[in-house]
């Protein structure tokens, strides 16, 4: 008999997450444009399912930087519409 699947949310905070992979050194960089849902899909169990990713960050102050982490969250969204941006003003 098979048992009902269990629901997974993963938490992520996008700033420390991004900065791991920057202080990481060049071998990391090439995991910036990670997908972030393929990434948490790949730590489940058999008896897991992905129910929701939410990806905590704050919005960079410089224009272009914010326009990259624009282009990753829709990316990330388009794939399995389960990222949710949460934003806090800096102050």
């Amino acid at each position: 008999m098979k048992t009902k699947p269990i629901p997974v949310t993963f938490y992520i905070d996008g700033f420390n997450f991004y900065f791991g992979l920057r202080n990481g050194g060049d071998k990391w960089k090439r995991f910036y444009w990670i997908d972030i849902v393929k990434l948490c899909k790949s730590f489940l169990k058999e008896n897991e399912v992905l129910e929701c990713v939410k990806y905590y960050t704050a919005r960079p102050k410089n224009v272009g930087k914010r326009e990259r982490q624009n282009t990753l969250m829709k990316v990330n969204k388009g794939i399995l519409k389960s990222i949710t941006e949460n934003i806090q003003k800096r102050t």
